[in-house]
C-alpha cells in the first residue's frame, strides 16, 4: 500500500484545505477544516482512514499558521513537512500553468515530497522556549532595520538642510552629542554666528579628536549658512527649517523608543538563551556573544536535522551557487538561498573574530595578500564559522547520550589555536595577530591606497609636524619589529609626494624610511 500523504494549504484568514494522497493519488475530495477541536478530530478521522500506518502531514509555512496544526497532528504521533514556498510554486506551476487555487495548493503540498525529497524537510517541533526566543531575536532584528531607516530619513533631511554636517561629524553620527546638536541646530545660522563655543558645550569632552569635529562642524554649519542666507534675505528660502526641525526631532524620538525597546529584548534574549543553553557553549567562539547565539540557537533548533555541515552551512545560505555545464564549472557568488538572518549574524562574527582568532587571521591574511576583496573573504571565514558552530553544537547534542567519549555538555569547549594547531590565550591569539597578519604588515602597499582612495589622507605608518617628515621615530621603530630594510613602497611613496605638492615643496624623490609593522 502506498504511504499515505495528507496536503495542507493553510489559510490565515479563511478555512484550511485539505487533500488526502495515496502516493501520488488523490483520495476522495479535497475538504476544508477550521482551526478548532472539531477541525483537528475531522482532519484525524479522515487522514488516517483506511490506513494504521504513521500519516505525513505536508504544509507551506504560512506566517505562524502551521504551528497549532503541527503540534496537534505531531502530538498524535504523525509526521509533519514543511515545504519550500518556492518549490511547491514551482511545482503547481508545472501541474497548473495558470490556474491557481488553495485546493490545487494543498494537493502540491502533498506531492511535493515524493516529487522532489529536497523540497520539505521534517519538522522537529521546537519547545516554547525556543519559540519564545525565536520571537525576540526576530523582533530585535526588525527593530535594528527600522533604526536605521530612521537614520537615513534624517541624513536625507540634512542634505537639504545643512548638506555638509553628516560628512562632518564621521563615525560619530548618531552619538549623544550628535543627537543633542540634531534636536536643537538643524537650522545652521545660529552654530555659524554663534561661534564654537555653542559645540563645546553639545559634544562629551571625552570624546575622541573633539577639537576635530567641533572645527569641521563648525565650518560646515558657516558653509551652509552662506549657501541660503542669500536666498532667506530675498525670501526666497526653498525648504522651512522649522519644520526641518520638528521632522527630525520625530525621527530622533522614534530612534529613542525603539533603542530603548531593543535594550529590553536584549536583556530578555540574554535570560532566555541561559534557559536554553546554561554552559554558553556557542559563546567561546571568537566573534559570536550572546545575542547572536540566541539567534543561532532560536533558528537552527535540533542541530541533528542536518546530515552535516556541508547542509548546514547550505541552510545558513553560505554556499556558492552552481552553474555546471559540460566541463565548464565556472566560480559563482554566494546563493541567495538560506536563512537570512543566520546569515546576516554569522558574517558578523566572522569579521570580528578575525582579529581574535589566529586561523581565521591567517586565513584572511593570505587571501588580502592575493588581493581578494574583503567582503568575499569574510563570506568565506563566515562559512568556516558555521562549520564550527555545527561541530559544537553537534558534540553538545550527542554529549548527553554519551556518543561523545568522556564527554558531558559542560565539557564541550572550543580551543583556541594559533595556525600551527598549537593550543594558545586570548592575549597570546591577539598578540600572534597583531604581530604577524595585521593587513598593514601583510600588504602594505594595498592599505595606503586603499587609505588615500577613502580619506585622502597619508597613512598613518608616516608621521608628520607641518610638512617635515619624522622618520627618526619610525625606524626606531621598524629596527625594533625586525624591518630594517624594507623601504617606503611606491604607493607610499606617491601618497606623500602629492601631499608635499599639496604644501607647495618640490616632489622629489621621497626619503626611503622602513616602514611601521602595524
Amino acid at each position: 500500500m502506498s504511504e499515505r500523504f495528507i496536503g495542507l494549504d493553510l489559510g490565515q484568514k479563511s478555512k484550511h484545505q485539505v487533500a488526502v494522497l495515496d502516493g501520488m493519488e488523490l483520495r476522495g475530495k479535497p475538504f476544508a477544516i477550521t482551526v478548532t477541536q472539531a477541525g483537528v478530530e475531522q482532519l484525524l478521522r479522515r487522514a488516517t482512514e483506511g490506513t494504521t500506518d504513521r500519516v505525513t502531514f505536508v504544509m507551506e509555512p504560512t506566517g505562524m499558521a502551521w504551528l497549532p496544526m503541527a503540534a496537534r497532528v505531531s502530538a498524535a504521533g504523525h509526521r509533519v513537512y514543511l515545504t519550500k514556498p518556492q518549490k511547491q510554486s514551482d511545482l503547481r506551476k508545472f501541474y497548473r500553468r495558470h490556474t491557481k487555487t488553495d485546493v490545487i495548493d494543498a494537493v502540491t503540498a502533498g506531492r511535493l515530497p515524493q516529487v522532489d525529497p529536497s523540497g520539505a524537510h521534517e519538522l522537529i517541533l521546537p519547545t516554547a522556549a525556543q519559540m519564545s526566543l525565536r520571537y525576540d531575536v526576530r523582533l530585535r532584528a526588525r527593530y535594528a532595520v527600522e533604526v536605521t531607516k530612521h537614520k537615513r530619513r534624517i541624513h536625507s533631511l540634512l542634505q537639504v538642510a545643512n548638506p555638509g554636517l553628516m560628512e562632518a561629524l564621521g563615525e560619530h553620527r548618531f552619538t549623544k552629542g550628535c543627537m543633542r546638536l540634531l534636536r536643537e541646530h538643524v537650522d545652521p545660522s545660529k552654530v555659524a554666528t554663534g561661534g564654537v563655543s555653542i559645540l563645546n558645550k553639545i559634544f562629551e569632552r571625552a570624546m575622541t579628536k573633539r577639537d576635530e569635529i567641533v572645527k569641521r562642524v563648525h565650518q560646515a554649519c558657516i558653509d551652509a549658512h552662506a549657501l541660503y542666507e542669500p536666498l532667506r534675505t530675498s525670501g526666497r528660502m526653498p525648504i522651512d527649517l522649522v519644520h526641518h526641525q520638528e521632522l527630525v526631532n520625530d525621527e530622533l524620538d522614534d530612534i529613542d523608543r525603539l533603542e530603548q525597546r531593543i535594550a529590553k529584548l536584549t536583556s530578555r534574549i540574554e535570560a532566555q538563551y541561559l534557559v536554553i543553553d546554561p554552559e554558553r557553549t556557542l559563546t567561546q567562539l571568537r566573534g559570536i556573544g550572546v545575542t547572536i547565539a540566541a539567534t543561532i540557537e532560536a533558528t537552527v533548533g535540533d542541530v541533528k536535522r542536518f546530515r552535516n555541515a556541508k547542509a548546514f552551512a547550505s541552510y545558513c545560505g553560505l554556499v556558492p551557487r552552481r552553474k555546471k555545464s559540460g566541463e565548464t564549472d565556472p566560480a559563482m557568488p554566494i546563493t541567495k538561498a538560506g536563512q537570512r538572518l543566520l546569515k546576516q549574524n554569522l558574517y558578523l562574527a566572522a569579521d570580528v573574530a578575525r582579529h581574535w582568532d589566529p586561523e581565521f587571521a591567517a586565513y584572511y591574511a593570505r587571501r588580502f595578500k592575493r588581493g581578494d576583496h574583503h567582503t568575499h573573504i569574510v563570506v568565506a571565514l563566515a562559512h568556516k564559522m558555521a562549520n564550527r558552530v555545527f561541530a559544537l553544537l553537534k558534540r553538545r547534542s550527542l554529549a548527553p547520550e554519551g556518543q561523545v567519549a568522556g564527554a558531558t555538555a559542560a565539557e564541550v569547549r572550543y580551543i583556541l589555536r594559533d595556525p600551527d594547531g598549537n593550543e594558545v590565550t586570548k592575549l597570546e591569539a591577539r598578540e600572534i595577530i597583531q604581530r604577524k597578519y595585521a593587513r598593514a604588515i601583510v600588504d602594505p602597499q594595498r592599505v595606503a591606497r586603499e587609505r588615500l582612495r577613502k580619506t585622502g589622507e597619508a597613512p598613518a605608518a608616516t608621521k608628520m609636524s607641518g610638512c617635515h617628515f619624522d622618520t627618526t621615530a619610525l625606524s626606531a621603530r621598524a629596527s625594533t619589529d625586525g624591518l630594517t630594510n624594507l623601504a617606503v613602497p611606491k604607493a607610499i611613496d606617491d601618497v606623500l609626494k602629492t601631499l608635499l605638492k599639496r604644501c607647495g615643496h618640490d616632489s622629489g624623490d621621497v626619503p626611503q624610511t622602513p616602514l611601521e609593522s602595524t
